[in-house]
């Protein structure tokens, strides 16, 4: 099996953003249009980020996902509760 450099890198955005966000999707298009954006070229450019960076990258990911991908925890970070109240 062959994999190609930009497969690699939006691999590797996928990966780094399902780190912070877990409820995201895979998201071809979105992944390779950050990519594009970023100019990240090759995937060892975003091997060894520091955290700050990562999660900084893992946000600008998750703002280019459309809510479809981005799961259920894109705007507060949790889990959103049932309506319903809790036995007195």
């Amino acid at each position: 099996m062959c994999v190609c450099e930009s497969d690699l890198i939006k691999m590797k955005l996928h990966l780094i953003t399902r780190r912070y966000y877990p409820g995201i999707k895979y998201n071809e298009a979105a992944l390779g249009q950050v990519a594009d954006d970023l100019g990240i070229r090759f995937e060892r450019e975003i091997r060894d980020l520091d955290t700050d960076r990562q999660a900084d990258l893992a946000a600008t990911v998750l703002n280019a996902l459309p809510e479809s991908a981005a799961g259920p925890s894109r705007t507060t970070g949790k889990k959103k509760r049932s309506g319903s109240a809790a036995p007195a």
